[in-house]
């Protein structure tokens, strides 16, 4: 996962690595979120992603 590499990385930079539309990023990030896969520690802007559990 980018998470693990870089986990301040915004949905905007893993739309643009992976070449898919940020839409469909935000909705897989949500899947995982539902999941308890990851989560978001602090805010938009400065926060980053923390890994609770590999899928």
């Amino acid at each position: 996962m980018l998470f693990t590499f870089e986990p301040s990385i915004r949905t905007k930079d893993i739309s643009e690595i992976l070449g898919l539309a940020t839409s469909t990023i935000e909705k897989v990030i949500s899947k995982f979120k539902d999941d308890k896969v990851i989560d978001r520690e602090g805010s938009t802007k400065s926060g980053v992603w923390k890994i609770i559990k590999q899928p």
